[in-house]
């Protein structure tokens, strides 16, 4: 895929952030088992202040497209150089990495209404702190938010790492509807493609053969990615939940299964 704002034989480590993309918003969100600090549009030095006082500091950043603040975090959280370029530079493959003490993810949001849409989304976290880079409106971080304002589950009386993990789990769990979504259009289009199939139920099963062909390209490799964080984390880093993989593993096997059905659906 070409990326109209890269140039070819630049500096792999040289950030280039895309004209097109949305301002940056940055939200704090800061907790322990008692007090919650919830903070939106906060200006840099306040995400400095709130560092030292609390044992869980998540920084969710909307938008790709102010350089200073998304470099003043690089620098700040020590971000390695490679992971800042694939964080500004969307359209990366699923991936999971580790840089000295920190952990580096990459994953992609999907949603469907009306057409698939998909953003990306970079998670870069260590023992205290998880930073999330996020294309745009798309977000898989509003039902672990909503956990931790009610103060549901584990959340409020883990570390940054479970955190990360119910991240990637909601991230995930995205998946869901959509191939649902899909599910229910290629029934409604059964019987019509096994009876008497004109143009427009042709173009709409190869319109959701290239739909699935995209999430297949962004979920094979977020399977692959987890299964990567299950073999080899840092010290501070439990190992990755059986249910993460399961999770991941189920929805990899829908997809492959409303994919062979457009295959049997194609008339001949």
């Amino acid at each position: 895929m070409t990326i109209p704002y890269m140039v070819a034989g630049m500096d792999p480590e040289a950030l280039t952030f895309d004209p097109e993309a949305s301002q940056s918003e940055i939200t704090l969100v800061c907790y322990d088992g008692e007090k919650l600090l919830e903070e939106h549009n906060v200006e840099m030095t306040r995400v400095v202040s709130q560092l030292e006082k609390w044992p869980v500091v998540w920084v969710n950043v909307e938008g790709l497209g102010s350089s200073k603040k998304i470099k003043w975090l690089g620098d700040l959280f020590k971000i390695h150089p490679l992971a800042l370029e694939d964080i500004v530079t969307v359209h990366q493959r699923a991936k999971y990495e580790t840089f000295d003490d920190c952990c580096f993810f990459i994953a992609h949001m999907m949603e469907a209404k009306g057409e698939l849409m998909q953003e990306q989304v970079s998670l870069y976290f260590n023992k205290n702190v998880v930073l999330t880079f996020q294309e745009g409106p798309i977000d898989a971080t509003k039902p672990v938010l909503e956990r931790i304002r009610k103060a549901q589950g584990r959340l409020r009386s883990s570390g940054a790492d479970y955190l990360a993990y119910a991240i990637i789990d909601s991230i995930i769990d995205l998946y869901f509807p959509v191939l649902e979504y899909f599910g229910e259009k290629l029934e409604n289009l059964e019987d019509a493609i096994l009876d008497r199939p004109d143009k427009k139920t042709v173009s709409s099963l190869h319109m959701i053969k290239r739909e699935l062909l995209t999430m297949r390209r962004a979920l094979f490799p977020l399977r692959e990615a987890v299964s990567s964080m299950m073999r080899s984390s840092p010290a501070f880093l439990p190992p990755i939940r059986s249910y993460t993989y399961a999770t991941v593993m189920i929805t990899s096997c829908k997809l492959l299964t409303l994919s062979i059905l457009t295959v049997n659906f194609v008339p001949i």
